[in-house]
């Protein structure tokens, strides 16, 4: 089976093509180029509207596939009305080809296609500034080492402006946690400002986050008990802290569990189970089931029962 990508040029719609184009299944060959291919069994238009700007006229090949994106609110339905197959980047734009009474059973959803390449995570960065002191607990250092047991060390990372917190540090890591030091660009590196003490007069690092436009998580004591903000984060116990880090983790957790199929591979393999489908087949969407369908159906089984009830009837009368 010859499958032939149409490409445009542009960012996204030719690194979709190229994603494509590595597809290795037994009996699907993929070739592509800006132009259509009619001795392939199927031309996949990728975008979709590239296929009219290089034929005005919207020839037909043996099987038209376009790549939907997204409407305009000029764009003419000539070419999805032209295709064999609407494959739709995500259920909005299902929806807006459903609203322009596009058939559904031409329609098929993808649910998404890989990142770039290199991307990754970036974890949540706790930043703690200012020292610790030997002879109080009143920064209440303890917190910290409890905090990176109760953690994800996948989520959390813990960032210190300077070295006087080795000790505790040498403690987090103990239990996994992941630490660095940041003596430079600390206020821009992190995305939360921490503070885990008891007794504070200032800190004067709260003024510092707030300049630096970056949210504080912290009792509510010394300056931040004057100029805290909604943005901010408030906590009196350990549980009530442990609890609202819990739901930053929870969060961020929930927002990568939404692209867990997101993958190139996926894409491929989401497209060789499509292209294997209509080389066996030939592609039928589901057909609609209407009120006067039903009724023939059940008009049909109500036939068949019938008769297969009369036969048995004259199977049981003795011959005359």
């Amino acid at each position: 089976m010859k499958i032939h990508l149409v490409q445009t040029t542009g960012w996204i719609l030719e690194t979709i093509s190229s994603e494509l184009i590595k597809l290795k299944a037994a009996d699907i060959k993929l070739t592509r180029s800006r132009t259509t291919n009619f001795m392939a069994d199927i031309n996949y238009y990728i975008n979709w509207k590239h296929w009219k700007s290089i034929d005005s006229n919207l020839r037909k090949s043996n099987f038209d596939i376009v790549y939907f994106t997204h409407l305009e609110k000029d764009d003419s339905l000539e070419i999805l009305n032209a295709a064999d197959l609407i494959i739709a980047q995500s259920n909005h734009g299902l929806k807006d080809l459903l609203d322009k009474k596009i058939p559904d059973h031409k329609i098929k959803v993808i649910s998404g296609m890989g990142p770039r390449k290199n991307l990754k995570f970036k974890k949540i960065k706790l930043g703690i500034s200012g020292r610790p002191y030997d002879y109080t607990n009143r920064k209440r250092q303890d917190l910290l080492v409890k905090l990176s047991k109760d953690l994800s060390n996948s989520i959390f990372q813990f960032v210190f402006s300077n070295n006087y917190w080795d000790a505790i540090v040498k403690d987090m890591q103990r239990n996994n946690a992941d630490c660095i030091v940041v003596s430079n660009k600390f206020w821009e590196t992190i995305d939360y400002w921490l503070s885990v003490s008891e007794i504070e007069g200032g800190p004067m690092d709260v003024i510092n986050a707030f300049y630096a436009g970056i949210p504080v998580i912290s009792r509510s004591i010394g300056y931040f008990d004057d100029i805290k903000t909604k943005e901010d984060y408030v906590f009196n116990e350990y549980a009530d802290l442990l609890y609202q880090l819990k739901q930053i983790e929870k969060n961020k957790i929930n927002k990568l569990s939404k692209i867990s199929g997101f993958t190139w591979n996926d894409f491929r393999d989401w497209h060789a189970g499509l292209f294997k489908e209509i080389n066996k087949y030939g592609y039928k969407g589901p057909r609609k089931q209407t009120t006067q369908t039903k009724v023939a159906e059940l008009t049909s089984k109500l036939a068949a029962v019938i008769s297969d009830k009369y036969q048995k009837k004259l199977k049981r009368q003795p011959p005359i």
